[in-house]
């Protein structure tokens, strides 16, 4: 009987689990997780779990273990492999010999670093149910908190602090918040709502000396600025957790590089999720980071292990909630093309479409779900469109799309 080992219980790897089991493998699953918890729903860690004060969502059913006949080893670190012998050693000294094994290790937050060789200690940082909880004890109603980094995470702590009656301060190195991922237009316009619930936004801002002082936090700015409060958290991106992989043996670039089905280096170890640096549709590879692509790639690689493999290039696919508001990204929002805005003619929110040679490569919008649908439809199948019509409100993107559809028929 095979044994396959999954290294990660987070998205991931669970959804592997269930994904082996979907396809027919009949052997055992060992699945590692360094957190004692069940597999949760990281995202709701910097939106309800926080603001209420609560545990996040569990990803899987309460018997989900038994069901699938997954041997759970969680709070149990990984601290060796040998991939000559096919075998893993853990926290507790007991080794493991396994025919398969999948790396789902994810990613770490990453640490501010005021120079080339030292990081900045006693700062807060979201990633882990742990990291959570001890935010949810240090904020409170009229705590002032400064956020270093005005991404994805950094923009949806601001929206909860504010919600939990506290004061949020975004400083960002660059002229606009979330440009690498949601692009200027769209950055601008989530910087104005943030400021509107009361944000307090810091743009083009070079740190240069955090002050640690236990009682409070000041952060001092290469032009004389000062900013303090009782609490900074550290947002400014994550990186793959890949020395197990290194160690091993496996090629790493920023992640584990995998082909198109999740195979890394030895064509018995595959990766998914954050620490997969997974080809892409649109050329290059790279860490996704995003819950909709971990999913997909685990049960791409999920049947890779079972030789059922299909290749999967990935389209980047996601979203995120800041200031109230809903967005919906798909594709690469920077590259070649044209960008073209279509504004809800009501004010409720936008799309902005990235088009090259007529072809729609990238979306993002904001409280439009039913032109999200539409335009990852036409992205999905690589479906040529005209520009005005993107732009004109008035025409809908399900119009959009059936003609787009009739032409390619």
């Amino acid at each position: 009987m095979q044994s396959f080992a999954i290294i990660g219980a987070g998205l991931a790897g669970a959804t592997a689990c269930r994904s082996l089991r979907d396809q027919g493998f009949e052997g055992k699953i060992f699945l590692f997780g360094d957190e004692p918890y069940e597999p949760y729903d990281r995202p709701s860690l910097s939106k309800s779990a926080l603001a209420t004060k609560s545990a996040p969502p569990l990803l899987m059913g309460c018997n989900w273990s038994e069901e699938f006949r997954v041997e759970k080893c969680l709070g149990v670190r990984v601290e060796t492999i040998d991939l000559p012998s096919m075998r893993i050693e853990v926290s507790s000294g007991s080794d493991l010999k396994f025919d398969k094994l999948l790396f789902a290790t994810g990613s770490r937050a990453r640490s501010l670093r005021l120079d080339a060789h030292s990081e900045t200690p006693g700062l807060y940082s979201l990633r882990t149910l742990d990291d959570c909880v001890a935010l949810q004890g240090a904020i409170s109603p009229g705590a002032q908190v400064i956020i270093i980094g005005g991404g994805l995470i950094g923009c949806e702590l601001a929206t909860t602090i504010q919600k939990m009656g506290a004061k949020a301060i975004i400083l960002e190195t660059a002229n606009e918040l979330l440009l690498r991922v949601l692009g200027k237009t769209i950055g601008s316009w989530c910087r104005e709502e943030l400021e509107a619930i009361g944000v307090e936004v810091h743009t083009g801002v070079s740190i240069t000396h955090v002050d640690l002082d236990p009682s409070f936090r000041e952060v001092r700015c290469g032009d004389g600025r000062r900013f303090s409060g009782d609490l900074a958290i550290v947002s400014v991106g994550a990186e793959p957790v890949t020395a197990l992989a290194e160690h091993a043996g496996l090629a790493c670039a920023r992640g584990i590089i995998v082909n198109s089905v999740g195979m890394a280096s030895s064509d018995t170890v595959y990766a998914a999720g954050d620490v997969a640096s997974w080809p892409l549709r649109s050329g290059g590879r790279r860490s996704l980071e995003t819950y909709l692509n971990s999913q997909n790639q685990a049960a791409v690689a999920a049947g890779a292990m079972l030789g059922k493999g299909e290749p999967a290039p990935q389209v980047p696919i996601s979203w995120t909630e800041i200031a109230g508001h809903r967005i919906q990204m798909m594709g690469e929002v920077t590259g070649p093309g044209d960008v073209v805005t279509r504004v809800d003619p009501g004010g409720t929110g936008m799309t902005v479409c990235r088009l090259n040679g007529g072809e729609l490569q990238s979306v993002v919008s904001i409280n439009q779900p039913a032109d999200f649908s539409f335009a990852s439809k036409i992205i999905e199948r690589r479906m040529q469109v005209d520009a005005k019509s993107i732009r004109d409100p008035l025409i809908r993107m399900k119009d959009v799309f059936k003609l787009a559809a009739k032409t390619v028929a």
